[in-house]
């Protein structure tokens, strides 16, 4: 698949199916995602609004700079994976 470049909110809405999106992405404004096993990069600042994965299912999130998480906080209970490359990471909620 090729490299997505998204100027507004990015809805991406899987059901319970597995969201993976690799780096070099652009979310410019915000990703709102739904699914379980999610893994999502972008390649400069990455903030995630809304993140539903029915706490279950792996969550990986990576930032080439900055990365931001939602005020409703994650829950899982399986692996969390966050990484701010070059930047910093924000925490929105609990973890």
């Amino acid at each position: 698949a090729g490299v997505l470049d998204v100027g507004g909110l990015a809805t991406v809405n899987a059901g319970n199916g597995a969201i993976s999106l690799a780096r070099n992405n652009d979310f410019k404004n915000g990703i709102a995602l739904t699914g379980r096993n999610i893994a999502v990069a972008d390649a400069n600042d990455l903030s995630v609004v809304s993140l539903n994965n029915g706490g279950a299912g792996a969550i990986a999130l990576t930032a080439g700079n900055s990365l931001t998480l939602p005020a409703s906080g994650l829950t899982s209970t399986d692996n969390l994976t966050l990484r701010a490359d070059s930047g910093t990471l924000t925490l929105g909620g609990n973890l």
